[in-house]
């Protein structure tokens, strides 16, 4: 079961965790290039919870990564990453960066996002 969570409250870069150990509400949403293809990258991220097999919710904060395949299709992939990690916007950035992405196509992916920045 999964149950995201997007942040409407403040958004500056504190990373603070609260005494309830919630993740922290920063999120990402923008554009990068990517290290694998050469080829720019729409990224953003979520806050969520999924249940475990005993039913206890635990907090993730999922990654998209998004781009066109070769029928020009909307495509993304989501990485999972365990809230009790220490995540920043660097390692994220990092990982999308060096991402395979399949079926790619970095000429659509271009034209799709500098239509659409």
């Amino acid at each position: 079961m999964f149950e995201a969570h997007q942040p409407t409250a403040d958004l500056s870069s504190s990373q603070s965790r609260h005494e309830d150990n919630s993740i922290d509400e920063q999120i990402l949403d923008q554009i990068i290039n990517s290290k694998t293809h050469n080829c720019p990258l729409r990224i953003w991220s979520s806050h969520g919870k999924r249940k475990d097999n005993l039913g206890k919710p635990n907090t993730f904060l999922f990654l998209y990564i998004e781009y066109k395949d070769h029928r020009n299709n909307s495509c993304y992939l989501c990485k999972e990453l365990d809230s009790g990690l220490l995540l920043d916007h660097q390692f994220l950035i990092m990982l999308a960066e060096s991402v395979l992405l399949k079926d790619i196509s970095v000429q659509q992916t271009r034209e799709w996002l500098s239509n659409n920045p």
